[in-house]
């Protein structure tokens, strides 16, 4: 397995005059899932979004590492991976073809790692279904494999367990467990049964 490391020291965000992270340090290495707890407000989405760019910290330092070598940020794209409640796919395209779409903007074409992948899921008879069209469920379980399709080093999953069933938390596990054989993966949840696929915690907010 590829080395990889993911560190960020004192790191602050506030929104407007209400801070939200202060001063936090973090070091993950490659094969730990990271479960980051906290109450409602604490930052988790926000940390999350922090460390794959979506927002700027006030100030801090987010380095990247894969086997030995710093990432720049014209890399992250195709090395992370990232799935949160907020997150959302073409609604007109089918659920094939918004997979298709994501894999091919990173020079991949591989049909049939999506129809593998949508065979994990049980969502093979799915794939020409409009994404407008699925149920909540299945959005889900589509976004969770749009967030691994292109085997992403860093995983980033924010509340990945929203609207699963048994069978939608069984694909979940099968795909943590696939990443840990990969790299990283940092999963932002308050669900009890979420913090069992963790081998590490942080808590935000304490």
């Amino acid at each position: 397995m590829s080395f990889c490391k993911l560190e960020a020291k004192k790191l602050f965000f506030s929104y407007g005059r209400e801070p939200i992270l202060k001063g936090l340090d973090l070091e993950v290495e490659g094969q730990e899932v990271l479960v980051i707890k906290g109450p409602n407000g604490s930052g988790k989405s926000t940390l999350l979004k922090i460390l794959t760019g979506i927002l700027a910290p006030d100030s801090g330092q987010i380095e990247y590492f894969f086997n030995g070598n710093k990432l720049k940020n014209f890399d992250f794209y195709h090395f992370f991976g990232f799935c949160s409640v907020e997150q959302n796919l073409y609604e007109e395209l089918t659920v094939f073809e918004n997979l298709y779409f994501l894999l091919k903007i990173r020079g991949i074409e591989d049909k049939e790692r999506i129809k593998n992948y949508l065979i994990m899921a049980k969502m093979e008879q799915a794939k020409n279904k409009y994404f407008k069209n699925l149920s909540s469920g299945m959005r889900q379980k589509t976004k969770l494999i749009s967030a691994i399709i292109h085997k992403p080093v860093f995983l980033f999953l924010d509340e990945p367990g929203t609207n699963l069933d048994e069978g939608g938390y069984l694909f979940l596990s099968q795909i943590i467990e696939e990443q840990k054989g990969r790299g990283i993966c940092l999963i932002a949840s308050n669900n009890k049964r979420e913090f069992e696929y963790g081998n590490r915690e942080i808590e935000l907010g304490r």
